[in-house]
Order: C-alpha cells, then sequence, then structure tokens
C-alpha cells in the first residue's frame, strides 16, 4: 500500500447550500466573486466596480457575489458542477474556506477543467498597494482579455 497516498491535509467541507442572502447579482456572465462582508465598503464596492469595468463587467449585472461572514463558510463546489459559473475570483478568502482544496497562489490565474479562479488579496489591501493592484490587472487581463 502507498502511504503517500494518504498524505494530504483533511478538512471538513463548507456547507453545500449557500444561503441566498449571501448572494448578489444577476451573473449574466457567470462570474462569481467571492468577498468577506467585511471587505464590502462603499469604498471597496466602487474599487471592484471599476476594476471590472475594465474587462467588461459590470458587478450587479454579470457577476453573483458571494459575501462571507466572518464566522460562516460555504462551499462553491456546487455552482461549478451545475454550470452557475464558469469564473471564480476571490479577494481576500483562502480557497479551503470555501471548500476547494487547492493552493492560494495570488495573481495567478488557476484552469480546473473548464473553470478558471483567481485568488487576490483583500480589497481593502489592494486599495492600499499599486503592486497588488498591477498584479490584479495582470491577472484579470489573462482570462478575461486574452482568451
Amino acid at each position: 500500500m502507498n502511504h503517500l497516498f494518504y498524505d494530504f491535509e483533511i478538512y471538513q467541507s463548507p456547507e453545500t447550500e449557500i444561503p441566498a442572502q449571501f448572494l448578489l447579482g444577476k451573473n449574466e456572465k457567470k462570474l462569481l466573486v467571492v468577498i468577506r462582508t467585511s471587505d464590502f465598503s462603499d469604498k471597496n464596492k466602487e474599487l471592484i466596480s471599476k476594476i471590472l469595468g475594465a474587462v467588461h463587467y459590470k458587478l450587479e449585472k454579470d457577476a453573483i457575489q458571494l459575501h462571507i461572514p466572518a464566522d460562516k463558510s460555504f462551499g462553491i463546489n456546487h455552482l461549478l458542477v451545475k454550470n452557475i459559473v464558469d469564473d471564480v475570483v476571490i479577494f481576500g478568502v483562502n480557497p479551503k474556506e470555501i471548500g476547494l482544496s487547492i493552493e492560494p497562489i495570488l495573481y495567478q490565474p488557476i484552469q480546473i477543467g473548464t473553470k478558471r479562479l483567481l485568488i487576490a488579496h483583500s480589497l481593502e489591501q489592494i486599495s492600499k498597494n499599486q503592486d497588488y493592484k498591477k498584479a490584479l490587472w495582470n491577472a484579470l487581463q489573462q482570462i478575461f482579455l486574452k482568451s
């Protein structure tokens, strides 16, 4: 028996169904934006709207937003499997907290089958750091403008 096969971290998967009050938006372009509720200030909403606008997406119309409170975690796997979303941009949330068993490599687009994921710092951190803004812009271009 190959014991190395079992050499990985096991964690409790978050809830599978996401209550509707944590999901906002019309999702016309099948984009999931994952963000902490505490990171979604008016200033940061304006920032994410500008960021997505630069790649021809409108936050309220083209995306579905998952706002995660500090005391909750939700699995997004069913949104991916049921083709509710094709692309996922995660701001300031560890992928394990949303049911994804992947290493968080910031600003490096990840392809999983036909789905594309991008993990970034929180919007608050991005708003204060020019290098993070540049890295996010480059990654978003790779996903949305060069495909």
